[in-house]
């Protein structure tokens, strides 16, 4: 058998013509302790020489030697997303330009709505600015409902 390192987590198929009592590599081979298809490695012991799969709270070692097949089951993971921006380049320019005498004091920017309407309003230090009511989903799409977003992540910090 071609060597290999075994991992917590792979799936594992014994080899049909395992025979009662006779050592497999580090390990000796007991009947009660087959299972058909697929198990989980939970843990692995001398240097992945033995695969450990627990079974009812009771340990089963098999070595590599007693082992058919191996299936390591992958997880996709996010490698790479693209980051749409929150606001479009028009929705920008408009709130940039709203903002710029007062930026440094604007603490978020927030969009609140109901069924029909929605609207947007920026939080300053000890005032609240509401722009006008807008038909739902027809402007600042990209932007939760009630997320409190700060200029930076707007791009609206301009120097």
């Amino acid at each position: 058998m071609k060597d290999f390192e075994l991992k917590v987590g792979d799936l594992v198929k014994l080899r049909d013509d395992l025979e009662d009592g006779k050592k497999y590599g580090f390990d000796c081979y007991i009947k009660d302790m087959n299972f058909e298809g697929f198990k989980k490695i939970e843990k692995l012991a001398y240097n992945g020489k033995f695969a450990i799969i627990c079974n009812s709270n009771f340990q089963y070692r098999y070595t590599k030697e007693m082992i058919a097949e191996v299936k390591r089951p992958t997880k996709y993971k996010t490698i790479y997303k693209r980051e749409e921006p929150i606001l479009d380049n028009k929705e920008k320019k408009y709130l940039g330009n709203l903002i710029r005498p007062f930026r440094d004091r604007v603490q978020y920017i927030v969009k609140r709505g109901s069924s029909a309407k929605e609207y947007i309003v920026i939080e300053i230090k000890n005032d609240n600015i509401y722009l006008p009511y807008f038909k739902k989903d027809t402007m600042y799409k990209n932007m939760e409902l009630d997320k409190e977003y700060t200029l930076e992540e707007l791009g609206l910090w301009i120097k």
